[in-house]
């Protein structure tokens, strides 16, 4: 049930950082060192 929980967490903060990214170019930078 945990791992059902982790992965739904990561999903939505995936979803959330891939639309926020397209929406606001100043967000972008910040995103890309994240994942970098």
């Amino acid at each position: 049930m945990a791992l059902y929980f982790f992965t739904a967490s990561v999903r939505i903060g995936y979803w959330y950082f891939k639309i926020t990214g397209g929406l606001n170019p100043i967000f972008k930078p910040s995103v890309i060192e994240m994942q970098a």
